[in-house]
Formats: C-alpha cells, structure tokens, sequence
C-alpha cells in the first residue's frame, strides 16, 4: 500500500504516507521509508506561514543524518527547486542555503535522480565532493531553470563576488565526474554550462537528453554536441527534448544530422540506431519552418515518437515526408498556419493514413495576428484538423472491426 502511494500527486502521497506511518510500528517503518524515497516539501507563503522552506530543508537534513537507514533509501532529490525557493524568503543568507545543500547532497549517498542545486562559488569543491559520491546516479538535472541574477551592484568587489556569487559549471567539472557516474543515463541542462576551446569532451553516453535554458541564449550545434559529449560518437541518445528557439538558425538540423541515426540504414555495432523520441518548443509562433517536417524524415528514420512545436504551414508536405518514418507511433504537430488555400480534409486523411504505424496524432493550430482575416483563417483551419482526426479516427476503428 506505501508503493501505491508513491503513485498520488506528490501532496497527497505526502499526507497519506505520514498517515500510515502513524498506524502501528509494523506500518511506520514501510511508510517512512516510502515517505523518504523522495522528499517532497510543499511551498508555504514566504514569512506569513511557518516554518518556510529554509526550516524545513533544515528539519529534513537533521533527520538523515540521525536515520542513516532513511538517507540510504533516498533515491530521488529535487534540491535545486527548493534551493530556488529558500532564495525568495529574503530572510536567508544565501550562504547559508549553499550550505545547506552541499549538506543535504551529501546526505544521499544512493540518489538515483538529483536536480542539481544552488551553490555559491565558495562551495562549489564542497559540492563537487558530495557528487563524486553518486555512483547510482542515473538522471541529472543541471540548473533550475530560473534566471535568478546575482544580486550584485557595479563596482562589487571581485573578492565578494567570488566568494557569494552563484557557482559557474564548466565542461571539464562534468568531464571530471562522469566517471564516478557510471549509470547517469538521462540529463536536463537548465542552466548554460561554459567551455573553453580543447576542453574534453564530457565521457558520458546518455539515451535521454533535455536543452531548456532559464535564460535567453543562441547556441550552436557544436556547444550542444560538446555537451552530449560521448553519446555523439557512441550513439546512445533515444530521447531529445530541445527549445529550438535558443539554439542558432540551422543548428537543430545539423545537430540532428549528427545524433539522428539517419547516416545509415543499418544499426551499428553497439546496436544504436539513432533517436527514437524528438520534441521541441519555440518562442517564435510566426516564422514558418516548412523544411524542418522533411529534414526530420531524412535525419531521424528510427522516430518512434515526434512532437514539433514549429510553425509549419504546407501541412500536407509535412506529412508526406515524415510517412517515411515507418516506426512512428505518435506525432504532434502543434503549431499549424493556417495556409493561403485550403487543402482539403480528404487529402489531409489519405495523407494520415499513409503512414504505417501510426497510433495517436495531435494537430493544432497557431494564431499569426488579430486581424479579422487571421482570426477566421486559424478557426476554419481547427475547423479543419478536427474534421481530419474525427475521420482519421473513424476509419481506424473500422479497420480493427470496433464498433
């Protein structure tokens, strides 16, 4: 029953696991064990409503240290969102929370799952330390996807600076302790990670990977192959999330040409086949990428799963190029410009049907302008995509004989 509640919302799993424990002995041991596997803290009002955050992450690091027994059993941490969150109770010296987490990392010594929390620069060796004990790891996240500025003024003294301001990752930490991380298989950068020319590259092979900045930037195929580091080579990646707005125009398709398996037909001698799940985002609603649909088809033969957040206006195209995925299962196409002529639902349903395995499909649409002609335009197109998928839907049910 204490491992079906690690399936509720974190809340409520919460508050029913500290239920059970209080039952009987029998119960209290199972549920505080479950209870710990990942600590979760609910976000208080800042300064209205204690203890906050602060105390708590306190509290939290009191009690590892007196049950070694709960601290072996913690697999999964969430300390840079609760970091983040100790830094806005104002009341806080951030040094004192960098303290904090160093300590709290440390206390953890069999983390499966960690996002990675603040420190400032002065803790960093402390921090690097405790991560060098991870040997379980498996999944990292670097940052926490809040730009949150140092609060420095002009004219800081570089002596202060250096000592409070937030830590600065560069590849060669990750280079140093990525061998001490021999499962870490899944990584989400939240947070830019600096190189110098030369730099080695980082010895992981991932099978999963995230880019989704706090902060504005345009990066290059290079930076983000730099940080995939052995995965490029080896071929290991399968799952690649991107916000395509923060990388460099052409850059998504050029790191594509490199991670997406497409260079051959065959698998290679670690049986790699190239990426199997793609998903990206973007800021920008307006600027069509009608290429992308076919560079994916001609990069990412082994797709399984393709979820594009670009605006894509020759739908029919699009599709007509990514039926060549014959492995694709679910496809997400969401965010559609209403083209200049009507295509025709029928056309767009034949086009569906083509491809050969495909089991769920999302298409939406994405507004261009206020004007009343834009506004029209993207209702006929919803009009349109529904028509489509009720049809699409329709005729797959027929096909396996369902009522």
């Amino acid at each position: 029953m204490c491992d079906a509640a690690l399936d509720l919302p974190p809340g409520i799993a919460s508050s029913t696991l500290q239920a059970l424990a209080l039952v009987s002995r029998t119960w209290s041991t199972a549920a505080q064990h479950a209870l710990y596997r990942n600590p979760w803290l609910s976000f208080d009002a800042p300064d209205r409503v204690a203890p906050r955050t602060f105390t708590r992450l306190e509290q939290l690091v009191a009690t590892l240290a007196a049950r070694p027994d709960l601290a072996r059993g913690v697999l999964a941490l969430d300390a840079g969102k609760y970091t983040v969150r100790c830094q806005t109770e104002a009341k806080v010296d951030r040094r004192l929370v960098s303290r904090l987490a160093v300590r709290l990392v440390a206390a953890c010594p069999n983390l499966r799952a960690l996002s990675l929390p603040f420190v400032v620069q002065a803790d960093k060796p402390a921090l690097l330390s405790a991560l060098r004990r991870l040997a379980l790891l498996e999944q990292l996240t670097l940052g926490d996807g809040v730009a949150l500025a140092d609060p420095w003024v002009v004219n800081v003294d570089v002596a202060v600076l250096d000592e409070w301001g937030v830590a600065q990752w560069w590849r060669r930490d990750l280079a140093a302790l990525a061998p001490h991380w021999p499962r870490l298989r899944r990584v989400a950068l939240h947070a830019r990670i600096r190189g110098r020319h030369g730099d080695e590259r980082i010895p992981w092979a991932l099978d999963a990977f995230e880019l989704a900045l706090g902060r504005s930037a345009r990066l290059e195929a290079q930076y983000v192959a730099a940080v995939l580091g052995r995965s490029v080579a080896a071929g290991t990646l399968r799952r690649l999330t991107l916000c395509e707005h923060q990388l460099e125009p052409g850059a998504l398709v050029e790191l594509l040409g490199a991670v997406g398996g497409g260079g051959s037909g065959e698998e290679g001698a670690a049986g790699a086949t190239g990426l199997e799940e793609l998903r990206t985002t973007t800021a920008d609603k307006v600027t069509r990428h009608d290429d992308l649909a076919h560079d994916v088809a001609r990069t990412c033969p082994h797709l399984r799963v393709l979820a594009l957040e670009t605006p894509l206006g020759d739908l029919l195209g699009a599709l007509g190029a990514l039926s060549s995925l014959r492995h694709l299962r679910r496809l997400a196409l969401t965010s559609l410009v209403a083209p200049r002529e009507r295509t025709g639902v029928a056309r767009l349903v034949a086009a569906l049907e083509a491809f050969p395995q495909l089991d769920e499909v999302r298409l939406a649409s994405v507004g261009t302008g206020l004007s009343d002609d834009a506004v029209l335009e993207r209702l006929t197109l919803d009009v349109d995509l529904r028509t489509v998928l009720d049809e699409w839907h329709a005729r797959r049910r027929a096909r396996a004989g369902a009522p």
